[in-house]
Order: C-alpha cells, then sequence, then structure tokens
C-alpha cells in the first residue's frame, strides 16, 4: 500500500511534467510549419538546445512528486492510526462512561501525531459569549490543563470566523490579524508560533473548536493535517451529541421508574409502547403482556369518551392536552379502579405518542368517604345535642311536676308511692341517656366503668313491662 501511494504520486509528477517538453515541441514545429515526426523533434533538439533541459522536466518533476508524496503517505498513515485509535475509544463510549476522560486521551493521540505541543477542546457556553476549555493537553508536560475562558467581547474578530465556520490556520500568530488581542498576554507567555483552530459544528450551529498551538519555529499546516482535524470535529460533535442522547436516555428512565404516578406511552394507533413500573404494579400486567394491548383494555372510559378518542387519534385541537380525567381503569381479571388521568402529546421525528399519567385514587376515594361519613356523624351529632336540650328541659318539668303532685297526695298507698317511684327512676334514666347523647354531641371523652346488668335490667324492669306490654316476656 505504501509503494502504491508512492507509485501514483511519482507518475503524476511525470505524466504533469510531460506538459512541458510536449508543448515546447509543438511549438516550434508550428512555428517552422513542419510536419510533427521523430525526424522534427530531434531537428528542432539541434536547433534550440534549450529543448534538453526542458525535456528533463518529467523526471524532475517526478523526482519532487515522489518527495512531497513521502511525509504525505507518511501524515496519511498516521492519521489512519490515530482515527483507529480514537475510533476505538468511541465504541467503549457509554452513559457511565468517563466523557473528559475520552476526550483527553483523544487530544493526546493528536498531539502525538501531529508533534504538537497543546491540543485544547473548546465549548461555548450557552449564551456564546464565552469560549470554555474543556481539556487541553499539553505534549511536553504528559498533563491536562482545564477551565480557561474566552469572551467574545475581547477577541472579535476570532469568533468571527469561527461563527462563519472559517478554519483559522495561522503560520505566524504574530503577524495574522485575527490573533492580534491574543499576541501580549497568551502567545508570548506560551511561546506560540503557529495555531490551527478548526470549529466544531453540530447541526450547522457552531458549538466549539479544537486548537492546535504549535511552539517554537514557525509550522506550515499541510492541507492533510487539516483535514485530519476536520475529521476529529465531526467525531467530537458526533461522540457529544451520542454522549448527551444517552445521559438523557437514562434520565427518562430513571424518572419512569421512580414515578409513583403510572406513566404509559401511547402510539398513534393506540398501543402501548412503553409502561412504566408503577402502570405494571397498578393494572398488574407484566411489561411483556402490556406491551402491544390498546389503552381501551386498561382504560375503556378513555376510548368512550369522544373528545378523548379523537385526541389520541390525533383529530383534536386540545394542544395543550388533556389533565386530571377521573375515569375507571381495569386491572388484569377484570377488576374496576379509580384513576385520574393526564394526557399530553408528544413527537419524537416523524412519530406521533401520547404520554399518559395514571394516579391511583382508590385510597383518596376511602378517604373521601370516611369524611364524608365524619362529617355526617358530626350532623347528628349536632341534631342530637339539640334534641338532648330540649328532653332534658322536658324531663326538668316532669320531675318538678311530679315532686309537687306527690306533694298534692299527703300520704299514699304502696301502689301509689311504687308508680311514683318508678317514674322519678324514669327520669334519671332520661336524664343520663340525655348526658350521654350530650357528651356524643360535643365530643367529650366518655368514661367508662364496669356495670352489673342484672342491676340495671332490675331498674329497667318494671318500665320496659309497661311499655312493652303483657303479650312480650
Amino acid at each position: 500500500m505504501k509503494w502504491r501511494r508512492q507509485t501514483k504520486y511519482t507518475l503524476g509528477g511525470v505524466a504533469f511534467g510531460m506538459l512541458f517538453p510536449l508543448s515546447a515541441w509543438a511549438i516550434d514545429i508550428f512555428q517552422q510549419h513542419l510536419f510533427f515526426s521523430l525526424d522534427t523533434v530531434l531537428q528542432i533538439h539541434q536547433q534550440n538546445a534549450l529543448h534538453y533541459i526542458i525535456d528533463s522536466a518529467p523526471f524532475i518533476l517526478g523526482l519532487c512528486f515522489f518527495v512531497i508524496g513521502h511525509p504525505v503517505n507518511s501524515l496519511s498513515r498516521l492519521n489512519k492510526t490515530a482515527m483507529a485509535e480514537i475510533m476505538r475509544f468511541s465504541e467503549q463510549l457509554s452513559a457511565h462512561s468517563d466523557i473528559d476522560s475520552v476526550q483527553s486521551k483523544i487530544l493526546r493521540i493528536i498531539s502525538h501525531t501531529l508533534e504538537v505541543e497543546r491540543v485544547g477542546l473548546w465549548y461555548y457556553s450557552e449564551s456564546k459569549d464565552w469560549l470554555i476549555l474543556s481539556t487541553m493537553y499539553l505534549r511536553s508536560k504528559g498533563s491536562i490543563v482545564k477551565g480557561a475562558t474566552l469572551k467574545h467581547s475581547q477577541y472579535p474578530d476570532f469568533f468571527s470566523d469561527l461563527d462563519k465556520d472559517i478554519n483559522i490556520v495561522s503560520y505566524d500568530v504574530r503577524q495574522d490579524s485575527r490573533l492580534r488581542a491574543f499576541k501580549t498576554g497568551y502567545m508570548n507567555r506560551y511561546n506560540i508560533s503557529s495555531m490551527l483552530t478548526v470549529p466544531i459544528r453540530v447541526s450547522g450551529v457552531t458549538t466549539g473548536v479544537i486548537c492546535l498551538e504549535h511552539t517554537g519555529t514557525n509550522r506550515h499546516w499541510r492541507l492533510p493535517e487539516q483535514e485530519f482535524i476536520k475529521s476529529v470535529t465531526l467525531f467530537f460533535a458526533l461522540m457529544r451529541e451520542s454522549y448527551q442522547r444517552m445521559k438523557s436516555d437514562i434520565l427518562q428512565k430513571m424518572i419512569m421508574n421512580t414515578m409513583s404516578d403510572g406513566l404509559i406511552i401511547i402510539n398513534s394507533a393506540g398501543n402501548i409502547d412503553s409502561l412504566n413500573p408503577a402502570a405494571v404494579k397498578m393494572f398488574a400486567y407484566p411489561v411483556e403482556e402490556g406491551l402491544g394491548r390498546h389503552y381501551s383494555q386498561l382504560l375503556p372510559d378513555l376510548y368512550s369518551v369522544p373528545y378523548i378518542k379523537d385526541f389520541l387519534q390525533g383529530r383534536s385541537t386540545e394542544n395543550a392536552g388533556i389533565t386530571d380525567i377521573e375515569i375507571d381503569g381495569v386491572r388484569q381479571g377484570g377488576q374496576h379502579f379509580p384513576v385520574i388521568v393526564s394526557l399530553n402529546e408528544m413527537r419524537i421525528g416523524p412519530q406521533l405518542l401520547y404520554n399518559c399519567v395514571i394516579r391511583d385514587i382508590t385510597e383518596l376515594k376511602i378517604k373521601e368517604t370516611a369524611l364524608q361519613q365524619a362529617k355526617k356523624m358530626e350532623a347528628v351529632g349536632q341534631l342530637t345535642g339539640g334534641i338532648a336540650h330540649d328532653f332534658n328541659n322536658l324531663l326538668a318539668i316532669i320531675n318538678g311536676n311530679l315532686r309537687f303532685l306527690e306533694q298534692d297526695f299527703g300520704v299514699i298507698d304502696a301502689n301509689t308511692q311504687e308508680l311514683f317511684n318508678d317514674a322519678r327512676s324514669a327520669i334519671q334514666d332520661g336524664s343520663e341517656l340525655t348526658r350521654r347523647l350530650l357528651a356524643f354531641s360535643s365530643k367529650q371523652q366518655v368514661q367508662t366503668q364496669n356495670n352489673n346488668v342484672n342491676q340495671v335490667l332490675e331498674r329497667f324492669k318494671y318500665f320496659i313491662s309497661r311499655t312493652i306490654g303483657d303479650n312480650i316476656q
């Protein structure tokens, strides 16, 4: 492969060199009105010895192209080797990788391949007012430098060329007007003589640069070197974009997996593309059984409501989505349970998807029922308190009148006295009942005590017997 490439360069030089003697022969033959033949070529050589010098052009140019092609060929091989190493690092890159470490290794490869003292990777800030040094490899020290910044307003010519996607190829930085602002501070401090800066572009936007800073004598940046760095910038752009995408995917999965609410992703056909662990638990469907099902099997009410159905089929103008719909979900096995659902539309490229967040409100419904029951009991308590007060007033009147009646009777027989005693006992029982009702209505803490059931029944025996009648014993 090496000699094949060298041969191509040499033959190219020879072919180019042949143009010179052929042109010289043609001019002399045409001027002398001769026919082109071997004899006429020899004749014009005898007439003008300059042709012998011109005839050496193919040999000289072939030799020159051979000499020029040798370092180009060597550089090409080095570039291929370096790119192979870079690709090896890229294959090892994952979302859990240390991207700074990968970048440092790639910059080290560039530095040693092209024999450049300083190779830096700079990225724009979000406002694009600053370039921030992500990583710089120093070849002589074998170390990494980070954190330097360049402000747009301080180096306008430099930033202007970068924004135009122009490579800054500088043989002598001290004479380059674009780098004039760097001269006194940066260039002199680090003895930088030549610089090659290539923008990194993602989707047509400059996001950063790779900067090669040569120290010592001035250096001409050859075209293969520039092309090599251009290839590396494309690689950095793709690597960073891929890394950010991987990190984003992991973050989305973490969010989905840690959500307490159920989350299902519905495609434009109405089938489930994804569901998180909370949704799996909520609907009691294993992941492999849940995927591909139509959403109506889990949320039939969504399919039955016309405007929601239209939204999920892309026929609705509800661009903001649908939030907090209370419907029933259906678990595997047919068990219904209450849920609140929110729907949002999202696009991933040309694909239309629907993000469905589901909250199980079974416990909330139980608490609401308990709260309603508590409110009912509170209302009953208030009503009971009012009745108890009125009833207590009636008992007080009855008790007072009973005393007056007993005084009016004077001496009474045993049967009448028993009736008075039963009446007083009933009034006491009524008062006790009233006290308990008042305690219930005011939510007072009721003191419990032990009672003899026989005694309680004995007290109520005569009262109950008169109330329920003689037909019940």
